[in-house]
């Protein structure tokens, strides 16, 4: 599977999937960009609320080599990204954070 950032990333990132439930999914970054995604993982939790009123997503970005350099870019990135998912879900009017130019 490929994720790409257009205008943005000079390269897809390539990712497996390792899990596809109910419950989670899991990819594992496989390529060799960017860089610091190198054997990371991506997993998604999906729980449903007690009250059945709807479910909680966990998201987790884990495996970085170091907690330095593009992590924190990374985390920001994704914190935009959740809240454009958030927002789809919510609405059903998507908000992308990156268009094609």
């Amino acid at each position: 599977m490929t994720l790409g950032f257009p205008g943005r990333a000079p390269l897809p990132f390539e990712l497996r999937v390792d899990q596809v439930n109910e419950q989670s999914v899991r990819w594992s970054s496989i390529g060799e960009f960017p860089p610091h995604w190198v054997d990371t993982q991506i997993v998604w939790t999906l729980t449903p609320k007690p009250d059945g009123t709807g479910t909680t997503v966990h998201f987790n970005h884990d495996g970085w080599a170091t907690d330095e350099g593009p992590l924190p870019m990374s985390a920001m990135t994704w914190v935009q990204l959740m809240g454009s998912l958030k927002t789809f879900v919510e609405t059903g009017t998507g908000a992308p954070l990156y268009r094609k130019e």
